[in-house]
């Protein structure tokens, strides 16, 4: 997905975008993005939805081989968002892993989990650096 404003090198901003969208009532539960931040790093988004456990912030697995916390940024109306500057572990285990847990904790600590496909993250990551430049 690529957005209408350029940035400050003339180039239309992209991003890899995954929505997780909930079978019976086809609400989005999460939306997970991963686009280049102002000082060229690599930034993993998770969108959620409000009333969870803020402190405990939000946890991304791969493959369940390793977390990743994510703390939340923003709470508004229409949900939260947790993002992290993608360390280069998470980068590569994204590409070799085929599937991703997501975990938020609610209010009373019951933990709610969703698993996200990561199939074709490798190569998404190679058509957003092509548009970007990078070799």
């Amino acid at each position: 997905m690529c957005g209408k404003e350029k940035d400050q090198d003339g180039k239309e901003p992209c991003s890899l975008v995954q929505a997780l969208i909930e079978h019976d009532s086809q609400k989005l539960v999460f939306r997970i993005t991963v686009s280049y931040g102002p000082k060229g790093n690599l930034v993993f988004r998770i969108d959620g939805p409000t009333g969870v456990a803020l402190q405990k912030g939000l946890e991304f697995s791969p493959d369940a081989v390793k977390i990743y916390r994510l703390p939340f940024q923003t709470c508004l109306a229409q949900g939260c968002s947790a993002l992290l500057v993608m360390p280069d572990d998470l980068k590569q285990e994204l590409g070799q892993s085929a599937k991703g847990t997501i975990t938020v904790y609610a209010l009373n600590g019951q933990a709610v989990q969703a698993v996200t496909e990561l199939t074709g993250f490798t190569d998404g990551l190679a058509a957003l650096d092509k548009r970007r430049g990078k070799p």
